[in-house]
């Protein structure tokens, strides 16, 4: 091989090798063209599907009854599109906010909430939540639904 050419080179680890790294932040098809010794040339083309599906769950019911099981409402996000959550918000029937948290990682319970407000553990009842998550890609996604308390 006299040469390799890598088009576009954005995302590449190197546009002049064999094997370079591919990182691009969009869907991209990338072409190569070989050169061998006696000046054949070849080209090809790749295409990279850049997945930006956040993979997140929310979920619609949790029981806060101290009994060990889904003590918590919060939540649950694959890692690798997500830089943040931003901000999390809980109301209860009439507007008022009950709970709310921002600038945090998903997936932990220390950020979620208890199913308490100014001390007082909530009756089984339904609650609106908002999200705001941030993607690492710089994006903003909206989330919202409502969650209901059980209480055995």
């Amino acid at each position: 091989i006299a040469s390799v050419s890598w088009t576009p080179p954005q995302g590449l680890s190197c546009y002049d090798c064999l094997e370079p790294v591919a990182s691009p932040e969009e869907t991209i098809i990338y072409q190569v063209e070989v050169v061998n010794t006696n000046g054949c040339r070849e080209r090809d083309f790749v295409s990279i599907l850049v997945d930006k599906d956040a993979e997140v769950y929310i979920p619609n019911a949790f029981s806060p009854d101290g009994d060990g099981d889904n003590e918590v409402f919060m939540i649950f996000a694959d890692m690798r599109n997500i830089l943040q959550v931003k901000k999390f918000m809980v109301f209860d029937r009439w507007g008022e906010a009950v709970f709310e948290y921002q600038n945090f990682l998903p997936n932990n319970p220390a950020y979620g909430w208890d199913g308490t407000f100014a001390g007082k553990q909530f009756d089984s009842g339904v609650f609106v939540y908002y999200a705001e998550i941030e993607m690492l890609d710089g994006r903003i996604e909206f989330y919202e639904g409502d969650v209901t308390i059980i209480i055995k």
